[in-house]
């Protein structure tokens, strides 16, 4: 089967005029193979994708999509995560649906796919012992055998023993001060050296949290 020749010239014409993001990521996936192995294409594509955020357009729900994303056949790379990552964005920030739902799926999913990794670890490693160095070309991505959370003991030396005692004594006189400031209302005097003391402001950021049904 011939392969049909792509008019590089009346693509990027096609990406110049897209005016959302779903046209985007449709012309995308469309020439995905030419547009990843073109870096001037890639690089107008995120232009564009850009351009999209700096505006506050008002459309309507039907007119943009949730990409469905399925594993096997994902190409795995940042560009395709960020292309994803502002279709979903943008569609709740201009259509004012709620993401609730969404969001729990995606938190449902980012659990799972924890739990896969971590269950999968030890065998990931075994076979990253295969490739030279530790290190794989995977679907365009690098993976690496690495050492993680190496320590140090240090509690054989006698100057460090002593220092850490020394902070440590420290550390537990600042917690009670925090606790004490935490616990007055109003300013007071320290009898002991005549100076102010204040209560400690309480700052806080406001966020969620999703719980998952057992």
């Amino acid at each position: 089967m011939a392969e049909v020749e792509i008019d590089r010239v009346e693509l990027i014409k096609q990406i110049t005029d897209c005016t959302k993001n779903k046209e985007l990521v449709d012309l995308y996936y469309g020439y995905k193979q030419y547009i990843d192995g073109d870096q001037a294409l890639l690089m107008l594509l995120k232009s564009k994708k850009e351009s999209f955020t700096s505006k506050t357009k008002k459309v309507m729900s039907t007119e943009i999509f949730l990409p469905k994303v399925e594993l096997s056949t994902y190409e795995p790379s940042k560009f395709n995560n960020d292309l994803i990552k502002t279709t979903i964005v943008e569609h709740y920030k201009e259509t004012g649906d709620s993401p609730l739902e969404t969001l729990v799926r995606m938190d449902a999913i980012a659990q799972l796919f924890d739990g896969v990794r971590g269950e999968l670890r030890e065998l990931v490693v075994d076979e990253l012992a295969k490739y030279p160095g530790g290190k794989a070309d995977v679907l365009g991505s690098e993976v690496t055998k690495i050492e993680s959370g190496v320590k140090y003991i240090y509690d054989q030396d006698y100057a460090w023993t002593k220092l850490n005692n020394e902070v440590e004594s420290l550390k537990y006189a600042l917690k009670e001060r925090e606790k004490m400031l935490r616990t007055i209302n109003t300013p007071m005097v320290d009898p002991e050296t005549g100076e102010m003391v204040h209560p400690a402001p309480r700052v806080s950021t406001t966020t969620f949290k999703i719980s998952l049904k057992k």
